[in-house]
């Protein structure tokens, strides 16, 4: 529950400050996503790979949890380092000019989600 009420409020932070001022809230979401992502899945499955899978087998959408559980549990450090890697492409991305700053907002989107 707390997990949840942590993740409440930095989502509406970040919404509150992208209703003003959409640039600073995608410059923020661009870096945050940049910088931390790569250090919670390195984190999870270097020193306990266990961590990860009970992270993804306590996902929110059953269809995401069903078909990525069993991915994950096969091999939870290689799946770690992908998202790991992804992680700071998209958050580059979001960093970018033109289109590519929608597809890295969708792709975020999608993958936090999915989380």
């Amino acid at each position: 529950m707390a997990a949840r009420l942590v993740w409440l409020a930095l989502a509406t932070g970040v919404a509150i400050l992208c209703v003003p001022r959409p640039g600073v809230g995608r410059i923020f979401a661009g870096v945050f996503f940049w910088l931390t992502a790569p250090g919670v899945n390195a984190r999870l499955a270097f020193p306990n790979p266990q961590a990860l899978v009970d992270l993804v087998n306590g996902v929110h959408f059953g269809f995401y949890r069903d078909w990525f559980a069993p991915v994950v549990a096969w091999r939870p450090r290689p799946i770690a380092l992908a998202a790991a890697g992804f992680a700071p492409v998209v958050g580059g991305v979001i960093l970018g000019r033109g289109r590519a700053v929608t597809a890295g907002l969708v792709g975020a989107t999608i993958f936090l989600l999915g989380v």
